[in-house]
């Protein structure tokens, strides 16, 4: 794709955003209503072939201010960084958001999104995220009473036709220089921040990501992330992608471009954190052996489905040069996912499987795997196999393919008396992994989960959850 009206030094291409077959494009030092304020170029794909269809421009935007840094695109409503607008009370570099809507007849410009208590250099529209209703933007050189580009990140709800302030998160640990938003992504109610420039163990700029959840009263901080092991400059959270729910079902993809790995100094890194309960926890290092020293792999991460694309802008080419740079793509499938569906019981409950852990031989860790909202009082077992399966059975859904393993029985407990809905299973599957009794059980196997139990309320008498893939871990 190329500008209508491109021209030198427009930095055509230094954000991009896709939601269905439309694609935005920024070029933040375009000429457009002043030298350098930048442009929007709006893509749509028809029969397959891209065409430009509109070009967006910031009303009031001035000499050098750079719409397009950053963008945000989901259904009809985009937001584009302009990360050194010179906003009221002459507060250069300030930073704004620009929020255009999709109407009938093209794209226009709503409202041009400002922090409130806004100084010169904060860098507002570093970045920019979308979740439905709810936008939020990185000010990573934001100065406060925890310290000098200590950073923020702001968040917005949409009333209306508008934007308008709800929150301004700063972590209790922040401090001078830790850079605090200069990434955002949000998803599902879930929101990761990362903080390049945060000292860890000693480390200057090792950085760190925070993770937030949306609640009635507004986000809340759950965890601090690191890298598995931290060195100074890493500069861990200079990319953050969510992936999934918004639950048990989350990923979180972390880079850090400037970690040393075996390809060289700098060379740069991704970790990939999946939730185990309420938490996320390290499960794997992305890289390329491909790498040398200086490819900053890590510096930008999106991720779609199992689609994960990860830029390496310093990474040389034998054919090309130096700092040619390249992008790499990974198809990434969670450690845990949850399939199949589950039989209603006889009083109309849907049993749930749920888990807690990550499934590795080696670990004493408990990874265990239950159900909920089944029969109080009623045997029931975790059955297993090694492939999926969807085939009608005993008025439900058998969820894995023959042969299946079964495990002990257990009593789902709950209320003493009557029938209801308070029973629940929990059953360590990762001390099965370590007791040797299945020998297939090996790192990397692929294993398929699904608990059975009697329900003498229903007919065919037997109750079944949805299912749980899981891969073994070493």
């Amino acid at each position: 794709l190329r500008a209508s009206d491109g021209a030198a030094n427009d930095r055509f291409g230094i954000s991009v955003a896709l939601d269905g077959d439309t694609a935005v494009v920024g070029a933040f030092t375009a000429d457009a209503t002043a030298p350098d304020s930048g442009a929007l170029y709006v893509f749509e794909r028809v029969g397959g072939t891209w065409t430009q269809t509109q070009k967006l421009v910031g009303i009031g935007a001035d000499v050098g201010e750079g719409l397009g840094w950053s963008l945000a695109l989901q259904g009809d409503t985009l937001v584009a960084g302009a990360v050194d607008d010179h906003h009221s009370g002459g507060n250069y570099n300030g930073g704004a958001a620009y929020f255009f809507e999709r109407t009938p007849t093209g794209w226009v410009q709503r409202q041009r999104v400002i922090a409130g208590d806004g100084e010169a250099f904060d860098y507002f529209g570093q970045c920019v995220a979308l979740d439905g209703t709810t936008l939020v933007v990185g000010a990573w050189s934001d100065n406060h009473s925890y310290g000098a580009n200590g950073g923020s990140a702001y968040v917005f709800r949409r009333v209306g036709a508008s934007f308008v302030l709800s929150q301004k998160l700063i972590p209790a640990d922040n401090g001078s220089n830790d850079r605090f938003g200069w990434d955002v992504d949000l998803r599902a109610g879930e929101l990761a921040v990362g903080a390049i420039g945060d000292t860890i163990n000693g480390g200057y700029e090792a950085g760190s990501v925070y993770v937030f959840a949306d609640s009635p009263t507004g986000f809340v901080q759950r965890q601090k992330l690191v890298a598995t092991v931290p060195h100074q400059a890493a500069l861990f959270g200079s990319s953050v992608a969510l992936h999934g729910d918004g639950a048990s079902n989350s990923a979180l993809l972390v880079g850090s471009m400037q970690a040393h790995s075996p390809a060289g100094q700098y060379s740069g890194n991704a970790f990939l954190f999946e939730r185990s309960a309420s938490a996320f926890t390290p499960t794997l290092s992305v890289r390329s052996t491909a790498l040398e020293q200086g490819a900053n792999f890590g510096a930008e991460i999106e991720w779609e489905g199992e689609l994960a694309l990860v830029a390496a802008p310093g990474d040389d080419s034998r054919v090309l040069g130096m700092n040619t740079g390249a992008t790499f793509a990974y198809r990434i499938e969670p450690e845990i996912e949850r399939y199949c569906a589950a039989k209603p019981n006889g009083l109309g409950c849907m049993p749930s499987i749920q888990w807690s852990g990550s499934p590795s031989v080696s670990s004493s860790v408990p990874f265990t795997i239950g159900a909920t909202n089944v029969l109080n009082r009623r045997t029931g077992l975790l059955m297993y196999g090694y492939a999926p399966n969807a085939a009608p059975f005993q008025g439900g859904t058998l969820c894995i393919a023959a042969p299946q393993r079964r495990t002990t029985t257990q009593d789902s407990g709950g209320s003493a008396n009557g029938d209801d809905c308070t029973g629940t299973y929990t059953f360590d599957f990762g001390a099965w992994l370590r007791s040797g009794l299945d020998p297939e059980l090996s790192p990397g196997v692929d294993v398929f989960t699904q608990i059975w139990s009697r329900d003498p309320l229903s007919s065919p008498a037997i109750g079944l959850t949805d299912a749980v893939r899981l891969r073994v871990r070493p």
